[in-house]
């Protein structure tokens, strides 16, 4: 399962972005880790606090977006399958839920 939904991936967005994503992650990560002293001094906390809560929904919005992209790229191509980032195992809420 694993393996065809790499090559699934891979095939919609190229080999280099797929595997390009982590190290961009771990990138950003530690420009805000190196510039968090001097933005924990320029702001309050609180504001620190809204502004990673704000980051971490709209990352969650757009890795469920792409699950569910995919999940009905494959149902066309291929019939009844379930991605990996689409089985309700590993996705806190249903769309279902959240939106309708």
């Amino acid at each position: 399962m694993l393996i065809e939904e790499y090559r699934m991936q891979t095939s919609m967005i190229g080999k280099f972005q797929f595997l390009f994503f982590p190290v961009m992650i771990m990138i950003f990560s530690l420009i805000i880790g190196i510039s968090s002293t001097s933005l924990l001094r320029a702001m309050p906390l609180s504001r620190v606090y809204m502004l990673v809560h704000l980051v971490i929904l709209v990352y969650g919005l757009g890795v469920g977006g792409f699950a569910q992209f995919s999940e009905h790229i494959g149902e066309r191509r291929w019939g009844s399958i379930n991605l990996l980032l689409a089985t309700p195992t590993t996705q806190p809420i249903e769309f279902k839920t959240a939106f309708l």
